[in-house]
């Protein structure tokens, strides 16, 4: 017999059992005897194993086939629904086995650079503005940008590239995408791998296909706003259970909500909002926000919605106001038409910033929490009924970028100034000091980062050199470290 030892499954809360089996047919068992005189040998019998028939099931001449799809219709909906269950699982997201031998230590698995890619063209700037990665993880798409002291008169670009079999990204862009003004922000579609919506410095919206071989991957452009589009986001349809709204912001002080018809290719306006301050402004800002300029007294500077309520989301707003609002119940405001939609979403309050807010995002594993950033050098964990911050982690540097990292109820990861990429524990208040600086030093300004969703241990970093990264950072050893 064997035994298993059950430190070698740990993370299990259940236990191997081996368990003896008997049987009394003889082709399922093998009888060993000795001889009674002569040599003491064993003597072995023949039995045939039971495998399964390499030959393919055959059907029935008499098979009822109306029936057989009858059956596999009314089947499908709760056997997809499983698959999806278990593909979309969290339960082993960073599990480790305790003699698991691989990497422990950040690692640099790759260095490209835009500017060479884009073969000298003076015209592409340099500095990498955003990043998103698609659905399947396969795709990574970053637009790089001027800096604007005014109006923009540049064209933007945004590269697409893809992962190879290798696990690294391949190393010319399969796709350079033109706009006729820099680029502030990119999304990838939530379900649809190929769709990409990104907003301009003109206030343009732009929804392109990438897999499009005709070479024509703009799908629609829409001007959504009179100003800078700051921020979109693809968020859940609260009225249609499988459908998807296009949301974004602006320096206009406008939140719109757009509805995305992929049959037409176009965006229609669903409605509108317009996030009012609190009356007693008390914010005393120390310095402006490094992304934004000539701000209305509205502006509308970040936002994020729910992954747990889709109804709900917080906004952060010019003077470093934080605000949580809803979908559901928002009051019309005075120019309200049925033609032309205008509503208060504002729910409730928070503390606000000293400075101007950077961005807001919630947690993605716990529906309670969500974090903010401003440009006093406060990260702030705030808890949904709890106007006051429940937690504070004091920076000295600015940070450019923040997020939460995927599966992990502890960490949070930014960039910035510093120019290599800062880890913070949440429950300890303070920077994992001995794995950032040291592996990932640079010599320039860190502007934006994004966390592959698939495989969440790939982080691609771009810096306002034109250089993009990719880095492998084992997250479940540095949540326990």
């Amino acid at each position: 017999m064997f035994g298993i030892k059950h430190n070698e499954c740990v993370g299990f809360e259940s236990r191997w059992k081996v368990k003896k089996v008997t049987t009394d047919t003889a082709t399922q068992t093998t009888e060993f005897s000795q001889a009674e005189k002569g040599t003491n040998s064993t003597a072995v019998g023949n039995i045939e194993i039971q495998t399964d028939s390499s030959e393919a099931p055959v059907l029935s001449e008499d098979t009822d086939m109306q029936k057989l799809a009858t059956w596999l219709r009314n089947i499908y909906p709760r056997v997809k629904k499983e698959i999806d269950d278990a593909n979309n699982s969290n339960a082993f997201r960073g599990y480790r086995l305790q003699r698991d031998t691989s990497e422990v230590e950040c690692k640099l698995l790759q260095k490209i650079n835009i500017a060479h890619n884009a073969g000298g063209d003076n015209t592409i700037s340099k500095k990498v503005s955003s990043m998103t990665w698609n659905q399947s993880g396969k795709s990574l798409a970053f637009s790089c940008n001027f800096e604007h002291q005014s109006w923009c008169h540049h064209s933007g670009s945004v590269f697409i590239y893809s992962r190879s079999s290798n696990g690294v990204l391949s190393e010319q862009p399969n796709k350079i995408l033109k706009t006729e003004s820099c680029v502030v922000c990119l999304k990838f579609h939530p379900t649809q791998p190929s769709i990409l919506a990104g907003s301009t410095f003109s206030g343009s919206v732009i929804i392109w296909n990438i897999q499009n071989e005709e070479g024509d991957e703009i799908m629609t452009t829409k001007n959504a706003h009179g100003e800078i589009v700051t921020q979109l986001s693809w968020t859940n349809d609260i009225k249609q259970d499988k459908g998807l709204l296009l949301v974004t912001t602006s320096t206009d002080g406008l939140l719109k909500v757009w509805k995305y018809n992929a049959t037409e290719c176009d965006l229609k306006l669903y409605t509108r909002y317009k996030v009012k301050p609190p009356l007693l402004n008390s914010s005393q800002r120390i310095n402006e926000s490094p992304n934004i300029i000539n701000k209305s007294s509205s502006s509308i500077i970040c936002f994020d919605f729910s992954k747990h309520v889709p109804d709900m989301f917080v906004v952060g707003l010019e003077g470093g106001h934080i605000v949580q609002c809803s979908l559901l119940g928002a009051t019309e405001l005075k120019g309200n038409t049925p033609e032309d939609p205008l509503k208060d979403p504002s729910f409730k309050y928070y503390e606000p910033h000293e400075g101007e807010v950077v961005s807001v995002s919630f947690s993605p594993n716990r529906k309670e929490m969500f974090m903010s950033y401003g440009t006093d050098s406060e990260i702030r964990i705030y808890l949904i009924g709890q106007e006051d911050p429940a937690q504070m982690i004091f920076l000295k540097s600015t940070l450019l970028d923040l997020s939460f990292v995927p599966y992990q109820d502890k960490l949070i990861v930014g960039c910035g100034l510093n120019g290599f990429m800062e880890i913070f524990h949440l429950r300890k208040a303070q920077r994992i000091q001995d794995v950032t600086k040291e592996h990932f030093k640079n010599k320039i300004t860190s502007t934006c980062l994004a966390i592959n969703y698939n495989k969440n241990n790939l982080v691609a970093l771009g810096t306002a050199n034109g250089e993009l990264q990719l880095w492998n950072v084992p997250w479940d050893y540095l949540e326990n470290k």
